[in-house]
């Protein structure tokens, strides 16, 4: 496994990732950009990017999974996940994803976007402001798993 290290700070980190969220970038595609940015030999590219489009406000709006995490997710997938068929499944894949998922809640109370934002419309500026809290989280977390890779 490549060594992944970034001389940025995570402050550096959450700050670009708020710029990303609130021009625009879904919850996702923040996190995706912000980490490929700063650890830019992760091996995943801005096609992939683009594949987690669909995750904001629980996957499209069906109000599962944190988008932030679902991003995170990929990420793993990307630097743990098999290339091909005849690969042997990674531990370390399943172990890591656990960590991401366990930690998230830990810090935030749940995975399920329904459930982190309980009577919050889809517009509501207090909807962004806490998402803005996963994706910083979510960010937190990746930083350590990439570095410790």
């Amino acid at each position: 496994m490549a060594n992944y290290k970034s001389n940025a700070s995570l402050d550096e980190m959450n700050e670009y990732a708020m710029d990303l969220f609130h021009k625009g970038f879904t919850c996702a595609e923040a996190t995706m950009y912000t980490l490929k940015k700063y650890y830019p030999n992760l091996p995943y590219d801005e096609k992939s990017i683009s594949m987690s489009s669909t995750f904001p406000w629980g996957l499209g709006g069906g109000g599962c999974l944190c988008g932030a995490l679902a991003g995170g997710e990929m990420i793993l997938g990307s630097m743990y996940g098999r290339k091909s068929f005849d690969e042997t499944r990674s531990e370390d894949c399943f172990d890591k994803a656990k960590v991401l998922h366990d930690k998230f809640k830990e810090l935030n109370g749940a995975t399920c976007c329904r459930v982190l934002m309980k009577g919050l419309e889809r517009n509501d500026p207090k909807r962004k402001e806490n998402c803005s809290g996963y994706v910083k989280n979510t960010i937190k977390i990746m930083k350590d798993l990439i570095e410790s890779a």
